[in-house]
């Protein structure tokens, strides 16, 4: 079981750990004949077993390694002792590894096997396996440091160095019997593979890596280790999420998660299994399923005691709660990351994102102020980030927080500072919602009693306005949908908000207008425009008549274009002025 990795292997090892260490335990006389193995062999095994567990740390792993090769050189073990040594100098999580040592155990390995020593041929395919997954974890790391996935990709040279290990390691892996094991090394290549393709145009890289693992899985049913197919569909799923192939990615991600349930599989790579589900599921639109894997991604991460990955994944499900409906869970759970150790030791980038996603929960569930906290923390955060349209944008709603808050000197300085760092650093999208958020807060709370109020938030509006041109002249990237209709009809909102109703009429006439040149894309823009135009009729001008004639004709259209969605509000409102 061992050997193959079945994941009840440990289960046993911990029973034969109680047997052996019990006070009155008395180790057969022929053990060696009757292939149990001696005392210290047996001790070096469970040692070994106990330092693969997930659970482990890395110095606790160090001294079962440094323990399990005494152990078995006592027992005369070499080839086994030279490849815990090796393992001693394998990568942890906070070392790249000593591939020089690595190699130069391997050597010795190699000609102990080619000496028919017990256990070499063994050891020198699991050794070949560290040495390939240490080689690789260097390419990538230093391709990480170089730019991650926009940089220049993996050194080509460094590359084919791994992958010629790769290719030894499935050789001496057939050679000596271990079909599991070249199994490991198409799915290691497999995964090299989809991780340079990622920085190449073009090429078959993942058409390569979907060969690599298809061969991995017949390895694996020939190996009779069907318990292994939850890293080969684990795999096969994360490789159509690179490509975006979210529903074949959701598939084999599945059926992953099926197979480690019917084996017990509690390692890791499970828990990055239910975390690729929730992303294939978030990409779907399927939140509640998102959340309820990130749920368990994180739970599984902190059995194994992964501590960073668990935070990253109760960021995920924060974030899926507040873009879904459940923003007071949302906002409870990314509030409780934010006091985890390990949060702090999170790429600076994660931080602030999982700080600006419990920013816009908090202004979702209605706490501006406390929105607005967050929202200034973050500002000096993003501040030295070298595209600074992020602070553009941060300072922006940042500016919206405050106002809704009433924080209104507070939220002048915030508004000023975005349109600083706009004028250099341009997010049109974010500028141009902040502009007209303020002139409505601003409205709604003085009212038309303040007219000194009434100018700021107009002039708000028409600082909006130079925002859409300049977007326009300039060819920014700006996905107002239609910055027209949205400008007329914020102004239409919020000249009513000042009791200036024949102003307003005017205005939503002209957001009307906008919506409907810009087409069917902007049916709902319009439809709401149209319902706010019926109601100013109606309540704010007494012309009721007018107004169940604008609906009839605009649901008559709606019909027409194949929208009866636009046309739905439109219907529940004539029937209200009706029953009235």
């Amino acid at each position: 079981m061992s050997v193959t990795n079945h994941p009840d292997a440990i289960l046993h090892w911990n029973r034969i750990g109680t047997l052996i260490e019990a006070p009155d335990h008395r180790h057969p006389e022929d053990a060696e004949r009757s292939g149990l193995g001696s005392l210290a062999q047996l001790r070096a095994e469970l040692a070994l077993e106990r330092a693969f567990e997930e659970r482990t740390s890395d110095e606790e792993a160090a001294a079962l390694y440094a323990g399990a090769a005494e152990l078995f050189e006592q027992a005369g073990l070499t080839a086994r002792a030279l490849g815990c040594r090796a393992r001693l100098a394998g990568p942890t999580d906070d070392r790249p590894g000593d591939l020089a040592v690595i190699r130069e155990l391997r050597g010795k390995i190699a000609e102990l096997a080619e000496d028919d020593a017990p256990f070499g041929g063994r050891e020198l395919v699991a050794v070949l396996q560290l040495q390939a997954n240490t080689e690789l974890r260097a390419v990538f790391e230093a391709a990480a440091q170089a730019g991650g996935p926009d940089g220049p990709g993996p050194d080509p040279a460094a590359l084919a160095e791994a992958e010629a290990t790769l290719d030894l390691l499935y050789a001496e892996a057939a050679r000596h019997g271990f079909p599991h094991r070249q199994a490991n090394a198409r799915l290691l290549g497999a995964r090299a593979r989809f991780l340079a393709g990622r920085h190449q145009e073009g090429g078959d890289a993942f058409a390569e890596a979907d060969r690599l693992i298809t061969e991995a899985e017949q390895l694996v049913e020939r190996a009779g280790a069907p318990w292994r197919l939850t890293q080969v569909h684990g795999q096969r799923g994360e490789l159509a999420l690179y490509t975006g192939d979210l529903v074949t990615a959701e598939r084999f991600l599945r059926k992953a998660a099926d197979s480690a349930a019917r084996y017990g599989d509690r390692s890791s790579s499970v828990a990055r299994v239910h975390d690729g589900l929730g992303r294939a599921y978030l990409g779907l639109d399927r939140p509640a399923e998102a959340a309820r894997a990130f749920t368990e991604s994180a739970a599984r991460y902190d059995r194994n005691g992964d501590a960073a990955e668990a935070v990253s994944a109760r960021i995920m499900l924060g974030q899926v709660l507040c873009c879904s409906g459940r923003a007071d869970d949302g906002v409870a759970v990314l509030e409780s990351v934010l006091l985890e150790p390990a949060f702090t030791g999170l790429d600076v980038r994660e931080q602030a994102q999982t700080r600006l996603n419990l920013a816009r929960g908090l202004r979702e569930i209605d706490e501006p102020r406390a929105a607005a906290e967050e929202y200034l923390l973050l500002a000096d955060q993003v501040a030295g980030f070298e595209d600074r349209h992020i602070l553009t944008m941060v300072a922006a709603e940042a500016a919206a927080a405050l106002a809704a808050a009433e924080q209104w000197p507070a939220a002048d300085l915030a508004r000023q500072r975005a349109l600083d760092s706009h004028r250099t650093a341009p997010h049109p999208d974010a500028v141009f919602d902040m502009l007209l958020r303020q002139a409505r807060h601003t409205a709604e709370r003085y009212g038309p009693d303040r007219p000194e109020a009434a100018d700021q938030a107009l002039a708000r509006l028409d600082e909006a306005a130079e925002v859409a041109r300049t977007a326009e002249r300039e060819q920014q990237d700006f996905g107002s949908g239609c910055p027209d209709g949205t400008l007329h009809d914020t102004r239409a909102r919020t000249l009513s908000t000042l009791r200036r109703d024949e102003e307003a009429l005017a205005e939503m006439e002209r957001a009307i207008a906008a919506f409907a040149a810009h087409g069917p894309g902007a049916h709902h823009g319009r439809a709401e425009s149209i319902r706010v135009a019926a109601v100013l009729e109606a309540n704010r001008l007494d012309r009721r008549p007018a107004a169940l004639a604008r609906l009839d004709a605009a649901i008559a259209m709606f019909h027409a274009a194949d929208a009866a969605d636009a046309a739905e509000p439109l219907t529940e409102l004539r029937a209200h002025l009706t029953r009235r």
